[in-house]
């Protein structure tokens, strides 16, 4: 049997586990503490109202305890209302018209009876939590919250990244908003002004419609003249681009006349160098004839002789 096993240890001490759990669950109620509170202390809220973020099991201890504190405040709403429906809470006070145990004391013992239940929770609270502040807002603030929820009060969500450090799985322990503050909250409308005059009602919608007309119009007008504009614009920019585009044209044209020119120039030259040494070699075979018709007369005249000198002989 598992007697008095009920419950984790946490690796912590009795004293030091009962410590952390009204620690933790007074840090759930002071998340109801508005933006005032909050630039007072210089502090930035990284989690909405009703929700702390911690280990699993730990959420799973520190629950109970919550909705204790949650139970005892929620029982202890009627007896309140019954005490501010004797005495409303705006006649405490230290002026000479406010409500005092000694200018009426049956009405005070009748108020304090029907209090006192409402005091007896708050203190018991108290000792749970160890802060008062924690207190008053659980009274105030949370018990509006829940609205008629009679159980139920919180709910423990895990989360799917670990902790960092010891990879520890890590819950979200909030409190459950009841279903009408929560479409308060989302769905706020706005209130309603009544018009005691229809016809002037009526006049400053027509006049308000022809104000909208008239701003439409001028809307499209200075659209017409921004898109005109526009064209313009773009209309210089074809211009100038159809202006640069003949400057290359023309600039290309005169870079390909100069090329032909080069061309014909080098072709010139070429054809007088291959005519040079045409005429040099028809030079050099004239000479080489007329040194060949040279050879052949003398060597006539000299068989001429041989033959003259045969014939003295």
């Amino acid at each position: 049997m598992r007697h008095r096993k009920r419950g984790r240890r946490l690796g912590r001490s009795s004293s030091h586990r009962k410590a952390m759990y009204r620690n933790m669950a007074s840090s759930l109620f002071l998340t109801y503490r508005g933006e005032e509170v909050a630039e007072v202390y210089g502090y930035e809220r990284k989690q909405p109202a009703g929700r702390i973020v911690t280990t699993l099991e730990k959420a799973k201890e520190v629950r109970s305890l919550v909705e204790k504190c949650i139970t005892i405040a929620r029982k202890a709403k009627p007896h309140r209302e019954a005490s501010e429906a004797i005495v409303s809470p705006d006649k405490f006070g230290k002026g000479a018209e406010s409500f005092s145990k000694k200018r009426e004391p049956e009405l005070w013992a009748q108020w304090s009876d029907a209090r006192a239940p409402y005091v007896t929770a708050q203190r018991r609270c108290f000792q749970l939590l160890g802060s008062r502040e924690a207190v008053a807002l659980l009274f105030d603030v949370v018990v509006d919250e829940i609205g008629e929820r009679t159980h139920g009060y919180t709910r423990i969500v895990r989360l799917a990244t670990p902790r960092l450090g010891d990879a520890g799985t890590r819950a979200i322990l909030e409190v459950v908003q009841d279903d009408k503050v929560r479409e308060s909250y989302s769905s706020a409308e706005a209130p309603s002004l009544e018009v005691e005059d229809d016809e002037a009602a009526v006049e400053d919608a027509e006049a308000t419609e022809n104000v909208a007309e008239s701003d439409a119009d001028e809307a499209a007008t200075d659209e017409a003249a921004t898109d005109e504009a526009a064209t313009d614009e773009a209309a210089t920019d074809n211009s100038a681009e159809a202006a640069n585009d003949s400057e290359d044209t023309t600039d290309e044209a005169e870079e390909e006349a100069a090329s032909d020119d080069d061309a014909e120039e080098a072709s010139d030259d070429s054809d007088a160098e291959a005519e040079a040494p045409a005429e040099e070699e028809s030079d050099d075979t004239e000479e080489a004839e007329a040194s060949d018709d040279d050879d052949a007369d003398s060597d006539d005249a000299d068989e001429e002789d041989s033959e003259a000198e045969a014939s003295d002989d």
